[in-house]
């Protein structure tokens, strides 16, 4: 393994004095650098306790330049006097993009800043009166929130370990009992992770990370290495995701990162290095000199040091000294083993083929399908005009497991209310109680796709039926900018181009080196891309539609 100690402790400390003069100016702003798409207008209080964090450590990197000058701790007793004053009197913070007197947003606080630093000065103080002021400082704020904590709940299942974490750093620090009970007895619900690895919010782009870096800390701080078995059950899964151009696949998450495929796995930078150094593994180990190497790249390009963002990862090494050499006993490799995954809990499948992606989603979005080469994606989703939202988009409710590959079905029903069998009370719609009208008149929509995949090719076999003559359409996506030939015209598709492949083939080629023939063209209609009750396609993509009307069948190939 790399020696990532030697290159991130220089890295972090260079950019710290250029940081602590933006402070000296404007301490608000100074943060811009960690939050570069924030609105420093909107800063709160973890925006101050993250840069204080950030500048703090550079105070205890022995051999830097920086190290124990008094100027960082002046920095940062600034920025905590500001952070400070923004808990309420209930010891709450807010979240001002969405969460107010939010004890979950004190977990983030402590867990990510506020504990960590302490933690440090700890072990390290010689006891100066700058350290003092800022021991006191922090043991105060941290007491304040473990008491939000204890009393006023949660919103989301990863919130439940980030208070746990930040709960440990209370109790380590103030020896509260009740912070304790409380831990313990979010954790007596249970760990939501299941053997697959996956968390409830099967969120690979963001809260799979918050809720390792939770167990992470939890191991730390309790001396339990017990706590480590969920972030390497969810990293091993993780590189189940991991498309051939190292974005997430993120299709099936429950959270605000659904679908955005410009996720990279370089975000899991903070998880693997801990990881590889506490287990040795050599999985773990290769994906941090991945993103090491990235680093060192990126440091020689850059004229402007963002040093400081590396300043989570130095929290481990001050903490475990041990860890700040050893690097060349720990093998660093990727094992060779099947990538290839179902996770029916959840319903989802990857297949993998050298240098592209199969996914296929039972539910929880409009795209049961996606076929990833490269950087280049192709997306299905199917529809019928058939009673509107929610019953048109299909969204399977099975998902099972065939010989070639797997089979999704819906079937929805849908129809009409009768009149009351009784005179109702009121004449006003709103004040009667429809739940006496019989649903009558009932009418389905049932649609069977089978995805099978054959070496480079995939077929996607669609049977739709039910009531007679629903338009339905399959769209196919695209990134922008391709080219797409048939026997008759050539063209390069831009984004939001919508065109119909009434028959036989098509190539589509995005480089030389990266093109899909599909074959299986189908024209009944052309009310597709406005269909009542579908879900648009996303903004800026290039799709391909084939229509019909039930009952039909839809067969169609990709070659990639």
């Amino acid at each position: 393994m790399l020696n990532h100690y030697e290159f991130l402790s220089k890295h972090y400390t260079q950019g710290i004095y250029g940081l602590i003069d933006r402070i000296d100016r404007d301490p608000q702003s100074a943060g811009y650098g960690l939050y570069p798409d924030y609105d420093v207008n909107m800063a709160d209080a973890a925006w101050y306790y993250s840069l204080a964090h950030a500048v703090f450590l550079a105070y205890y990197i022995k051999g830097a330049e920086c190290y124990r000058d008094d100027r960082i701790l002046e920095a940062v007793d600034v920025i905590l006097d500001g952070g400070e004053r923004m808990i309420h009197d209930d010891g709450t913070v807010d979240l001002h993009e969405t969460n107010y007197h939010d004890p979950s947003y004190c977990g983030f606080s402590v867990r990510d800043a506020l504990g960590p630093m302490l933690d440090v000065l700890k072990k390290y103080t010689l006891h100066t009166p700058l350290e003092d002021k800022i021991e006191a400082r922090l043991t105060s704020m941290i007491s304040r929130m473990g008491k939000a904590m204890e009393e006023f709940g949660f919103h989301t299942p990863n919130h439940r370990w980030i208070i746990c974490s930040a709960l440990a750093y209370v109790y380590k620090f103030t020896g509260d009992e009740k912070a304790l009970d409380t831990m313990n007895k979010y954790l007596w619900e249970g760990i939501d992770c299941d053997e697959y690895g996956e968390y409830t919010e099967r969120s690979t782009g963001l809260y799979n990370f918050i809720c390792n870096k939770s167990f992470l800390y939890l191991a730390h701080i309790m001396n339990d290495e017990k706590y480590l078995e969920y972030p390497v059950r969810n990293m091993r899964l993780m590189r189940s995701f991991y498309e051939p151009d190292k974005t997430i696949c993120t299709m099936n998450s429950m959270r605000q990162d659904k679908g955005k495929n410009s996720i990279t796995a370089e975000r899991y930078y903070s998880i693997y290095l801990p990881l590889a150094l506490y287990t040795k593994d050599p999985e773990f180990a290769y994906y941090s000199d991945v993103f090491l190497k990235n680093l060192m790249s990126e440091a020689i390009k850059s004229e402007t040091p963002y040093a400081y963002r590396d300043y989570e990862k130095m929290y481990w090494f001050l903490m475990h000294e041990e860890w700040q050499s050893g690097f060349e006993d720990i093998p660093s490799y990727l094992p060779n083993r099947d990538l290839d995954i179902y996770i029916p809990n959840s319903g989802i499948a990857r297949i993998y083929k050298d240098d592209a992606t199969v996914t296929v989603l039972r539910s929880n979005s409009p795209d049961f399908f996606k076929l990833q080469t490269g950087k280049y994606s192709i997306s299905a989703r199917f529809a019928g005009s058939f009673f509107g939202s929610p019953h048109a988009q299909f969204r399977p409710k099975t998902m099972e497991k065939t010989e070639t590959g797997f089979r999704l079905v819906s079937n929805e029903r849908a129809g009409y209310r009768s009149q009351f069998d009784e005179p109702p009370e009121t004449s006003e719609w709103r004040h009667m109680d429809h739940s006496k009208r019989r649903i009558i008149n009932v009418q389905s929509f049932d649609v069977i796709a089978d995805v099978s995949v054959d070496g480079r090719t995939v077929t996607l076999d669609i049977d739709y039926s039910g009531a007679e003559t629903i338009p339905t359409k399959l769209e196919l996506t695209f990134n922008s900018g391709c080219k797409m030939e048939t026997d008759n015209i050539a063209f390069v598709a831009r984004a939001n181009d919508y065109v119909f492949l009434k028959s036989g083939k098509a190539t589509v080629t995005f480089d030389p080196g990266h093109k899909v023939e599909i074959d299986g063209g189908a024209f009944a209609h052309s009310f597709a891309e406005n269909m009542r009750g579908s879900e648009h396609v996303p903004e800026g993509c290039f799709t391909i539609c084939l229509t019909g009307k039930t009952p039909g069948k839809m067969h169609i190939t990709m070659k990639f």
